[in-house]
């Protein structure tokens, strides 16, 4: 894999992500259901790749960069799939509504299991190419800047909104409305 398609691969996951972050957001304020803690942990997650994503499109694609996307991507994986796991078991009720016959968890669970898979291949094709010195395409400033800087409102708003739901304690595990009125 040529470094361009690098570069393609980490703009368009860290969209990927930001689309998600962006749905979830509509599921919490459009929709009025509260995320639960697992859900803001998955949230937490995928910014932890994102985080990784974006540091190789500022600084160019490095497996140090992918290895924090992917530690951040087995850790969305885990907690998405501990959660999917809670909603299938005998006499559970599903949490939130679907989306296309899927719960968000259960999307959550699969993009990570795509991205996962797909930063995998990445990494390799990084160790393999890392000694080429191909010059890589580089973005134009607005649009890694303004990835960058998506990733950022949604991280802060996401932590905003967190504290809104849960206040400065723990998080009820069957959110019903906010605990800071907004």
């Amino acid at each position: 894999m040529s470094r361009n398609f690098s570069q393609t691969f980490n703009v368009a996951a860290l969209v990927l992500i930001s689309v998600a972050l962006v749905g979830a957001f509509f599921e919490q304020f459009v929709k009025h259901e509260l995320p639960c803690p697992l859900c803001l942990l998955q949230r937490a997650a995928f910014i932890g790749v994102g985080i990784g994503l974006a540091m190789n499109i500022r600084f160019g694609a490095k497996p140090s960069h992918y290895v924090i996307a992917l530690v951040a991507t087995a850790i969305g994986l885990v907690i998405s799939g501990r959660q999917t796991l809670l909603h299938v078991a005998p006499g559970a009720d599903p949490y939130g509504s679907a989306l296309w016959g899927l719960h968000l968890y259960v999307w959550s669970f699969l993009l990570f299991v795509a991205i996962g898979a797909a930063i995998v291949l990445m990494l390799i094709s990084e160790w393999a190419h890392q000694s080429s010195g191909a010059p890589m395409l580089r973005l134009p400033v607005v649009v890694s800047v303004g990835l960058i800087a998506l990733l950022s409102l949604l991280a802060l708003s996401n932590g905003i909104a967190t504290v809104f739901e849960c206040g400065s304690g723990m998080c009820p595990d069957d959110p019903i409305d906010w605990l800071i009125p907004g």
